[in-house]
């Protein structure tokens, strides 16, 4: 069953990020906010350019993608 699944992961994770909270996470978080930060700019170099609407999404998803995020399939045509 499919939400049971989900309900486990989500479980199992938010335990994982408890723990991994416990310990001194500090040059992981900095380095992580930064990443996002980098990505984000060029999110927004993206959405500047002059293109359609769907160039604009593929560009972001394979953003998503080369930085191991998760784009949630939405996206997905294949």
């Amino acid at each position: 069953m499919k939400i049971a699944e989900e309900l486990i992961r989500k479980q199992i994770a938010d335990r994982v990020w408890h723990d991994i909270m416990k310990l001194n996470v500090q040059e992981f978080v900095v380095a992580a906010e930064g990443k996002a930060i980098s990505i984000l700019g060029k999110i927004q170099g993206i959405l500047a350019e002059n293109s359609d609407d769907f160039d604009k999404i593929e560009k972001i998803v394979l953003l998503f993608e080369e930085n191991g995020l998760d784009f949630c399939g939405c996206h997905d045509f294949s």
